[in-house]
């Protein structure tokens, strides 16, 4: 199986409001290179015969691996401003983490066949 690295940043409660599902998918990332997960953290989500999984944290949690990765790599960012398709994910990326109505910062690795990606 192979899996793709995928980064949700929603806003109210997913599982419950069609309207914030909807939010949810456009506040999704796919094939995210900022995906910070912690791999002995990842939960399972099964979807019929197809597994997932996924750690969700707090924003500010998601925030300080950020700012914690960025830290650790001077000029990364900077590099990703060279080329706009990669400009244009990073500012998403950026506008969606420090978004002070996204409540929780939710890291995917997702079975790409699956069709989520």
């Amino acid at each position: 199986m192979a899996y793709v690295n995928d980064v949700v940043f929603p806003i109210g409660n997913p599982g419950h409001s069609e309207l914030d599902l909807i939010r949810s998918v456009t506040r999704r990332i796919n094939h995210c290179p900022f995906w910070f997960a912690i791999e002995a953290n990842l939960k399972e989500k099964w979807d019929g015969p197809i597994v997932d999984y996924y750690e969700a944290v707090t924003p500010e949690e998601g925030i300080k691996r950020y700012e914690n990765y960025l830290i650790n790599n001077p000029g990364l960012r900077a590099k990703y401003f060279y080329d706009k398709h990669d400009a244009e994910m990073i500012t998403k990326y950026e506008s969606l983490l420090y978004d002070r109505r996204t409540n929780m910062v939710i890291y995917y690795k997702t079975d790409w066949e699956s069709g989520l990606d």
